[in-house]
């Protein structure tokens, strides 16, 4: 199965971050409770050109 990052990024997007900086619910491979940081670095790690590309476009 392939995996559209970008898109997958943009779903991120709309998880509701609590004040621990943790996701509040399930999303794709990552429990309630996963910090947004080790979830940042997977995208990181899995997107072509890193997640400033993904947050600022692929030009930066």
């Amino acid at each position: 199965m392939s995996l559209n990052i970008e898109k997958l990024w943009n779903q991120f997007g709309e998880v509701i971050i609590d004040q621990n900086e943790c996701i509040e619910s399930n999303f794709h491979i990552w429990a309630i409770g996963t910090d947004r940081h080790d979830i940042w670095q997977w995208f990181d790690q899995n997107s072509e050109y890193g997640l400033v590309s993904l947050m600022f476009g692929k030009g930066n």
